[in-house]
């Protein structure tokens, strides 16, 4: 009668003791089971997120035909009689400051070496200096502005520069260095164009194109499109 007492309840207290180390143990493995999937999310989040674009179009600039009487000659023709007429003041702009400090120069007309169409200043050392100290602390700003907002700036340029400026890009062109309406048509005008808009579309692709990640829970691979560092001296070729 005893031992049989004695038997079951040691029996019971060693179920007892499975029961509460399952429990324990189901406990734990909930608790590294949310501590994954915590880790998971700080490692996904910790990733900058990916920018998407889906209306990548790259075609060229249309060429007007600049026929008699169009909208397109009036406007050329009205852009040429000022710039002509107007000696226009250009000053070094740095960081949205304008200055006119440093050499006086002019640009004339190739074809009529008399008739000045604008001022500019050579800028010196310490102008020059101060460029690049702004140009570098500005990429920095640069390269934390979203990709979408940046295109966003190239793309309103180009469309600014095919219809509010077009006729006074080709204008000051003609005056500027002798061209042909056709001439400034093709340098200054579509293929400016053309330049500004594809490279923001070449952008758009670049930043579909991510790297695999087989596990994106325990590693994720991310391309990030970086600005180049320092500065960019560009030179006008006239």
């Amino acid at each position: 009668m005893w031992p049989r007492l004695w038997v079951s309840a040691r029996r019971s207290a060693v179920q007892l003791n499975i029961e509460n180390s399952l429990k324990v143990s189901l406990r734990a493995s909930s608790s590294q089971a949310k501590q994954v999937e915590i880790s998971d999310a700080k490692l996904t989040n910790s990733v900058l997120q990916t920018e998407k674009f889906h209306d990548i179009r790259i075609y060229n600039e249309p060429i007007p035909q600049y026929l008699p009487g169009s909208n397109e000659i009036k406007d050329l023709q009205k852009a040429l009689k000022h710039y002509e007429n107007n000696c226009e003041d250009i000053p070094i702009v740095i960081n949205g400051k304008e200055i006119r400090e440093g050499q006086e120069t002019f640009q004339v007309m190739p074809h009529n070496k008399n008739h000045k169409l604008a001022k500019y200043y050579y800028a010196d050392n310490a102008t020059i200096e101060e460029a690049i100290r702004v140009s570098v602390l500005k990429q920095k700003e640069w390269d934390k502005t979203p990709l979408k907002k940046r295109i966003e700036i190239w793309e309103r340029a180009a469309d600014l520069m095919a219809k509010k400026y077009r006729a006074d890009l080709l204008a000051t062109t003609m005056l500027g260095q002798s061209k042909t309406v056709i001439q400034a048509e093709i340098d200054s005008g579509a293929e400016l164009i053309d330049f500004t808009r594809m490279n923001a579309g070449y952008l758009k692709n670049l930043a579909m194109e991510q790297p695999l990640s087989p596990e994106p829970g325990v590693t994720k691979n991310h391309l990030r499109i970086r600005g180049l560092e320092g500065f960019v001296a560009a030179i006008t070729p006239f």
